[in-house]
């Protein structure tokens, strides 16, 4: 069997982002268990080095460049679509996947993301034989959207923006999943949104998502060793995404000072704040560390007594929550942080909408740590669960998606 996994960002084991190692997990998964592997991407020139990790994988890729004519046509397509849809319908994505499906013949295509969907719906109708469509929803960014609508501390500008925004990306992705044979997604509320949305016949299955400490998960944890870690609260998101930059500045402006109020030796430490972020002037503060890129960032919820999630934007799985689970590390994080994830209130997790209430959580496990342990413990029996078997439940999916058993082919 081959299969061709069609992403928008380049797939590693070295990726700076969760979405390129989890594609690489699922590639390098399947071939383990005798399936032919192919990707197809666009390619910035600082991810170059990023094909060098590859090795024998067969890679079609489209070179992002910043040229005047791109520029330009990203302008003229965001007129009428998203820019998120603009950007990678400007850079040739769709003649990169008409040569990827003549010269690869895969049976089946995995496509990340809507725009990326597109780019594959369109060259698929010419071949005579025409591959199995699995449409893997990283973000359901229809639900994204709403979500972002339904917020009321946004300037007038900016609502009608995201009403634009919506009218166009929530119809798109709808229909471009609809015409998939199979949809993947990471948490039981994306299946829910999108089950409401797509036609019964399409499948729509909950996939583990890939995690930093996935290979690291505790086989148990002790009461002492959450007293001994050098900080006492952790903060992990990338600066060149609002979601976790948001989330940074109420914790910083908000939640960090009560805290500070009422225990003024807490210390926080912040990874992913790099010299060029206006951010960066929270770390001249004796109490808060700023160590900027963390290649093994597993270590961060080793060192640390608390993770805090402050999230209000957004969904999904979030990678951090995962990490500080299999690690043994106590979370405390909002409803919006654990909307994939399900923990329940004060059993895996302490989960508060307020700056007070989360304040009042990390106060509460600082100075009891026999609760943030018993927090701890359940949390890694729920991880220890979650994320068993996922390749064998894709390769399942897969070959249900295309009428096949698994006896049909000997690996």
């Amino acid at each position: 069997m081959r299969i061709l996994f069609a992403t928008d960002f380049t797939p590693s084991p070295c990726a700076p982002h969760a979405g390129g190692k989890l594609l690489f997990h699922y590639a390098e998964g399947l071939r383990k268990r005798g399936w032919e592997v192919a990707f197809l991407c666009p390619v910035r020139d600082y991810e170059q080095p990023l094909l060098n990790t590859l090795g024998d994988f067969l890679v079609f890729a489209a070179p992002v460049r910043p040229d005047a004519l791109r520029r330009a046509r990203r302008l003229w397509l965001s007129v009428q679509h998203p820019l998120p849809y603009a950007f990678v319908r400007s850079i040739g994505l769709a003649a990169e996947a008409k040569r990827a499906l003549d010269t690869f013949r895969p049976d089946v295509v995995h496509a990340t993301q809507p725009h990326v969907v597109e780019a594959i719906v369109s060259n698929i109708l010419h071949l005579t034989k025409r591959p199995v469509l699995v449409a893997h929803a990283i973000d359901v960014v229809a639900k994204l959207h709403i979500r972002a609508l339904l917020r009321r501390d946004r300037l007038p500008f900016q609502h009608w923006q995201q009403i634009r925004e919506a009218l166009i990306a929530i119809p798109r992705e709808l229909r471009l999943y609809s015409q998939s044979d199979l949809v993947l997604c990471h948490s039981t509320s994306d299946k829910t949104f999108l089950r409401a949305f797509l036609p019964n016949h399409i499948p729509v299955k909950v996939l583990p998502a890939w995690f930093d400490a996935r290979e690291n998960i505790l086989p148990c944890i002790t009461a002492r060793a959450l007293t001994q870690s050098e900080n006492d609260l952790l903060y992990v998101g990338n600066p060149s995404d609002p979601r976790t930059r948001e989330a940074l500045d109420w914790l910083l402006t908000e939640i960090y000072p009560i805290i500070r109020h009422h225990r003024p030796q807490t210390t926080l430490l912040i990874s992913g704040i790099t010299e060029s972020a206006d951010r960066m002037r929270w770390c001249f503060a004796p109490e808060i560390r700023c160590p900027g890129f963390v290649e093994d960032v597993v270590s961060l919820y080793d060192q640390s007594r608390l993770l805090i999630a402050p999230l209000r934007m957004g969904g999904g799985i979030h990678i951090k929550v995962l990490n500080a689970f299999a690690r043994g590390c106590p979370v405390i994080m909002t409803s919006i942080a654990n909307d994939g994830i399900g923990a329940r209130n004060d059993m895996e997790a302490c989960i508060a909408d307020d700056a007070a209430g989360l304040a009042r959580a990390a106060l509460r496990l600082l100075e009891n740590p026999e609760q943030g342990y018993v927090l701890a413990k359940r949390a890694l029996q729920w991880i220890k669960r979650y994320s068993s078997s996922d390749i064998q439940k894709l390769e399942g999916y897969l070959f249900h998606a295309a009428g096949l058993q698994n006896a049909q082919y000997a690996f």
